[in-house]
């Protein structure tokens, strides 16, 4: 929406009273790399005469079309999600695991008082005899 408005590129690098652009302002936080993208100051490709109003004639600063950076954006999003996948599968195995090993612990523990049942049963019939 900002590159639809007349005079954008001026509004992007206009700085305030502490010397900072909106763009400076927007990333000062950690602002998301695709937010950052999009206000990127936008130079005019044609002739300024025969710009349009709707900012078709605009492209990023660094001559890169706006697909490119579009591109860019999307891969840097499925890395970014296939590596979250990765850490998520890798901690399902590690409490899938944790969970084994407690289930196995239990099991022992079971067997254990089992026995100690089982003799304390047999200690009762040879006192009661």
């Amino acid at each position: 929406l900002m590159l639809q408005v007349p005079g954008t590129e001026t509004i992007l690098t206009e700085k305030n009273d502490g010397d900072k652009t909106p763009l400076d302002l927007a990333t000062a936080e950690g602002t998301s790399d695709k937010i950052k993208a999009l206000l990127q100051p936008r130079t005019i490709k044609n002739d300024p005469a025969n710009a349009n109003d709707d900012a078709s004639n605009l492209v990023p600063d660094d001559d890169h079309d706006n697909n490119t950076t579009t591109n860019e954006l999307q891969a840097q999003l499925q890395a970014a999600n296939q590596k979250k996948i990765a850490d998520l599968e890798t901690q399902i195995e590690s409490q899938k695991t944790e969970h084994q090993n407690t289930i196995a612990d239990l099991e022992s523990q079971e067997t254990e008082h089992q026995k100690t049942i089982a003799d304390l049963e047999t200690e009762i019939v040879f006192l009661s005899e």
